[in-house]
């Protein structure tokens, strides 16, 4: 009786198992059937996506494409409106003892803050004109409006009849406004000048409507980037580096008393890898991003520009930057410097210090192989070629003879040039903590 009641248990414990499978098996067919409509519907739906990606390619090459031909037109268009103001006076004297400085005004309605490097560039041109003649005097101009020039401030009553030299040197940048071509009232002497990528581009289809406009001119190009676009489009050129590295070497005197650690335009993100002897005490400067609330007068930034470089030649016995402006005038005055270059574009434009000083990168820093216990350096002999490389290009620009050969051996010899060391540093090497990179807490 009991074997009968566990048998009919067993036998309905199997049929229900049974149903159950059933069941479970129809479940997982229903289930797979789902899964396939939706791998389905997935691979529609990526196929789709696929497709919209590439009509949406296609619509944004197109665009792209037009946007192009608009901006080339609209160069091209610029370009041919500078016509009358590019034209040469014909045999128009120079005024050979009035230079014109670049400013920076543009930049005050433009943007909302100075780079004081550009000041910089100017300060140092001016003090190499004066060094050159004492008593020549200036004016000032908008660097980016050069082709809107006209000579009648400073220049006595036959301003008119006469060209007025100007250094070209600085960064020019900006192809959506190509005014920054000297015009006719204006005689452009090319030493320390700068050529943006946007900038190379326009000027490729300026030359084409004015292949004239720089005959019997030699481009002294900054930066090795520059020197290698003027070379490719068939200018003559060399390297003449910037004019901040001329800049008036400090006394023994300063130089003993400067105790300080600057460090100038370096991202927060980078301290890290700053060795903590440095960067605590140190006093960080934003050179390149000085607001204009405080004045809409460019003469302002000028000054300021002027006061910060009294304050490196007084106070760093070592400047860490990523700036180049901050790092020539620096090397310039005698002050050992670390330069650190954040992108390709800052290692292309750091070429005009191309073996002076090494030129680290992010990388660099990151792994621990910058030096940071440099030297200052001798750059004396090459502060005495770039001033008579500047005083025979300004002399050939104004059509007195020059020797060719003599000016050929300065100009290979900035070049070439590689500075001596100076050990005024080594109280530095006490602490061996300092001498590398790399995260350092």
């Amino acid at each position: 009786m009991i074997f009968e009641k566990l048998k009919k248990i067993v036998i309905a414990y199997i049929a229900n198992n049974f149903k159950l499978s059933n069941k479970l098996t129809k479940v997982n067919n229903h289930l797979g059937l789902k899964l396939t409509e939706i791998e389905k519907a997935q691979q529609v739906l990526a196929q789709k996506l696929q497709n919209l990606e590439k009509q949406m390619h296609l619509k944004l090459y197109s665009l792209d494409s037009k946007m192009q031909v608009l901006l080339r037109k609209s160069m091209e268009n610029e370009i041919f409106a500078l016509r009358n103001s590019v034209l040469p006076y014909a045999n128009l004297p120079i005024r050979p003892s009035h230079f014109l400085l670049l400013s920076y005004n543009k930049h005050i309605p433009k943007y909302s803050h100075h780079n004081l490097g550009d000041f910089i560039q100017t300060i140092a041109t001016k003090n190499a004109l004066l060094f050159l003649n004492p008593k020549t005097t200036f004016e000032f101009f908008d660097r980016d409006s050069l082709i809107s020039y006209y000579p009648v401030r400073g220049g006595g009553n036959n301003s008119l009849n006469a060209l007025t030299p100007v250094v070209m040197q600085g960064w020019f940048a900006f192809p959506d406004s190509p005014h920054f071509i000297p015009n006719h009232y204006l005689l452009p002497i090319f030493v320390g000048t700068h050529f943006t990528s946007a900038i190379q581009k326009f000027l490729q289809y300026f030359i084409v409507y004015y292949p004239w406009y720089f005959e019997g001119k030699t481009i002294g190009c900054r930066d090795l980037a520059t020197l290698g676009f003027c070379e490719k489009l068939g200018l003559e050129a060399y390297l003449s580096r910037c004019l901040t590295l001329t800049l008036p070497k400090r006394t023994q005197e300063q130089e003993t008393q400067a105790t300080k650690v600057f460090l100038v335009g370096i991202p927060k993100d980078l301290l890290k890898f700053i060795p903590r002897g440095l960067r605590e005490g140190a006093i960080s400067v934003n050179q390149q991003g000085v607001s204009n609330e405080q004045s809409l007068q460019w003469q302002s930034f000028y000054h300021c520009s002027e006061d910060l470089l009294e304050t490196y030649k007084n106070e760093a016995r070592l400047v860490i930057t990523c700036a180049l402006h901050c790092a020539s005038p620096c090397l310039a005055m005698g002050i050992p410097v670390v330069l650190i270059a954040r992108n390709e574009e800052n290692l292309g434009r750091f070429s005009a210090l191309s073996g002076i000083v090494p030129i680290y990168t992010i990388e660099d820093l990151e792994k621990g192989r910058v030096d940071f216990v440099p030297q200052s350096l001798d750059i004396e002999s090459l502060k005495q070629d770039m001033l008579e490389n500047l005083n025979l290009s300004i002399k050939e620009a104004m059509g007195e003879s020059v020797d060719k050969e003599t000016l050929q051996a300065i100009r290979q010899r900035i070049a070439d040039f590689v500075p001596a060391m100076q050990s005024n540093m080594a109280e530095s090497h006490e602490n061996s903590a300092i001498a590398g990179g790399g995260e350092i807490s």
